[in-house]
């Protein structure tokens, strides 16, 4: 490259850098009382110098005062009426709060209570007058809210992307293909352990689950699934999964998540727990529920020096998505790391949408998918990796246990699994204090992967590392985001 040519590429490369820099989301201005203004924009500047701000949810306005989460934004095209667009307010207003709480138990030292009193009492006055101007026709401008995605243009940039997606496709299709050709031929070995919740003492009904999710669509004017905290948690245990782990080591057991120090993290395998998450997505007109479910292990341990994949903790998200009569459309799944996105169809009909060139195929697998809606669903997994090989239903574990010719591991009672809200994750207590499991930007630092140095060029920070929930990026070619409300419905018709 001649000087000339290279002057004009990088002129060419900061046009292009100053021109993403002014398309970054700006936080919208909230007009507020003086003093109200005041205390909020203090707050802002403490969590800002602290260590203590949590990125599950972006903030809309410049107070902090109204977050957006991917689903929510998705949801701005529907505001076409003022009772839609109030109920957008209000759960805008209710995810910075709970936003805020977290921060606010995480801050060190704690703020006195007279002035979280004020803070909250401030957030409440910005709500009653957004919604007053909402009622006039004015308030925040919804048009066009964004939330940054996790990848990086610079680094597809800087990484030549366009060229170096060439040499990780094959190996990415290569991995799916033994997927596809390991899953549901592997028999759960003898040294499997059975993990799940206690049995419920009568499960419910098709009818019963179906009516639950029709009232509470009937409960707001968008028509959203939102189950208060008792219906939510009886859901939650119904189609919760088990688990049929290949345990070889400790890092085969899954734990609850604490601080052992500041800097030390520690599953906990005497407390073996799943921790769980709502949220919804758009298919075919609807708004659907979905189940998230998280387990957590110590570490994925390495082969070797060398491991691209192996270090410390490790983890897999499985997703139950319920069509609006509460059959299960599909599951699907990725570790913590975003890493191994696989597609289970359940719903027959449900069909993959051709796939654009040179973009990540889908993983797709849905031979002998149990429906999960009247009995429980069990995922084995491998040692070590902690891959998906197999999914059978609860009756599959009762036949091994009586027949004659089961592993002798297979007579064991199941390890009982207790439920865990997710956001319990943002905010643990250590130390006499309380901290995030995740850093400001999503991620667990110490989680990092070696493949992060291999794979920069695909645009994803510190590929590999487990991450925060609104922080999963699911393709190294192509971008997808496992929380894209409108993901299904990019991926998948039905036929």
């Amino acid at each position: 490259m001649s000087p000339r040519q290279r002057r004009q590429y990088l002129w060419l490369l900061g046009l292009i850098l100053l021109c993403l820099n002014a398309c970054v989301h700006q936080p919208l201005e909230l007009s507020v009382s003086e003093s109200c203004e005041q205390t909020l924009s203090e707050w802002q500047a403490t969590r800002n110098r602290s260590d203590t701000r949590d990125a599950q949810v972006y903030s809309l306005d410049d107070l902090g005062v109204f977050a957006i989460n991917r689903f929510l934004v998705g949801l701005v095209p529907k505001l076409d009426t003022l009772a839609g667009k109030e109920f957008w307010l209000r759960a805008s207003w209710r995810l910075a709060q709970e936003q805020r709480q977290i921060e606010l138990a995480n801050l060190w030292p704690a703020l006195p209570g007279e002035e979280r009193q004020e803070i909250e009492r401030c957030a409440q006055q910005a709500l009653n007058e957004q919604l007053a101007l909402a009622v006039q026709g004015f308030g925040l401008d919804l048009a066009s809210p964004e939330i940054p995605d996790d990848y990086r243009l610079w680094r597809r940039i800087f990484g030549l992307y366009p060229l170096t997606r060439l040499f990780v496709l094959p190996p990415l299709r290569a991995e799916q293909a033994q997927s596809r050709a390991q899953f549901q031929r592997v028999s759960p070995p003898a040294s499997t352990r059975w993990y799940q919740l206690p049995e419920l003492e009568q499960r419910l009904n098709p009818a019963k689950i179906s009516s639950l999710l029709q009232v509470a669509r009937a409960s707001n004017p968008l028509g959203l699934p939102v189950l208060d905290g008792a219906v939510l948690q009886t859901l939650m245990a119904h189609y919760a999964p088990g688990w049929a782990i290949d345990t070889r080591s400790a890092s085969d057991q899954p734990g609850r998540v604490n601080w052992q120090t500041p800097v030390q993290i520690n599953i906990d395998q005497q407390q073996p727990a799943m921790y769980t998450l709502a949220s919804y997505t758009h298919f075919q007109n609807e708004i659907l529920l979905q189940l998230n479910y998280f387990i957590w292990f110590s570490q994925r341990p390495k082969s070797g020096k060398l491991d691209l994949y192996g270090g410390q903790l490790d983890g897999l998200i499985w997703r139950v998505t319920l069509r609006a009569n509460g059959e299960v459309l599909a599951y699907d799944s990725i570790h913590q790391c975003g890493c191994f996105h696989q597609f289970f169809p359940v719903d027959k009909r449900l069909k993959t949408k051709p796939a654009m060139a040179f973009q990540e195929p889908l993983l797709v697998l849905n031979k002998d998918i149990p429906d999960g809606l009247r009995e429980r669903v069990i995922v084995q997994l491998t040692h070590s990796t902690h891959s998906v090989v197999g999914l059978q239903s609860q009756s599959f574990r009762a036949a091994q246990i009586d027949s004659d010719s089961r592993p002798a591991a297979s007579n064991e009672s199941s390890v009982p699994l207790v439920l865990y809200d997710y956001n319990e994750l943002r905010s643990l207590s250590v130390d006499d204090r309380r901290q995030s499991l995740f850093a400001d930007n999503g991620l667990i630092p110490v989680s990092r992967r070696l493949e992060r140095w291999l794979l920069w060029p695909m645009g994803i920070e510190s590929a590999g590392a487990m991450r925060q929930w609104g922080h999963h990026a699911t393709a190294f070619v192509g971008r997808r985001h496992f929380d894209d409300a409108d993901l299904l419905e990019s991926l998948f018709y039905y036929e």
